[in-house]
């Protein structure tokens, strides 16, 4: 259960892209939350090859780039989503909103930050005062347990559970008064 809790605001992320641009455009929303909450998971889609071979999203010495690495590149995800606002403003602008939303999130949050000027530089960029989260909690030892790094950041009172758990708690809401009045 507690392997879901990262997850949580990046499916806020999407509820509120959902939302934003549905209430700016005049959309009916329905079925929309679910393509939206798959668009604010999508940029962490990488993980799957490494959760399916290890079982955890965390580097190894045997697996050591972050999962981060492969496909957490905002310049390349805005562009996307340009290209799907000429076809369909909605869901392109719901595209933008969850996927940044994400990035900045992850900017912030666990891991050693992302790459927001690939392809033109490879610097990871990271907010590191926000929490006393260390890089060190998120690599382990094969006979660690894969899961230290949820344990340090979401089932403890830090920066990053209360703004991530606030995330998702206000997407919740929204839904609730969305579909209420």
């Amino acid at each position: 259960m507690k392997r879901i809790l990262p997850l949580l605001a990046d499916i806020g992320h999407g509820i509120i892209a959902v939302l934003l641009v549905g209430l700016l455009l005049q959309v009916t929303l329905s079925w929309h939350f679910i393509v939206g909450i798959l668009l604010g998971l999508l940029p962490d889609i990488d993980v799957i090859p490494r959760l399916l071979r290890s079982g955890s999203v965390v580097p190894t010495k045997e697996d050591p780039l972050d999962h981060r690495d492969y496909l957490h590149f905002p310049l390349l995800f805005i562009l996307v989503g340009l290209l799907v606002a000429f076809v369909d403003t909605y869901w392109g602008g719901v595209f933008i909103i969850a996927t940044t939303l994400h990035f900045i999130n992850d900017t912030w949050g666990t891991g050693d930050g992302i790459m927001w000027l690939w392809p033109i530089s490879r610097k990871k960029y990271k907010w590191r005062k926000l929490d006393t989260w260390k890089s060190d909690i998120y690599t382990h030892t094969p006979k660690s347990n894969k899961d230290t790094w949820i344990d340090a950041s979401y089932l403890q009172i830090t920066s990053i559970a209360l703004i991530e758990y606030a995330t998702f708690l206000v997407a919740l809401v929204g839904l609730i008064l969305y579909f209420t009045f």
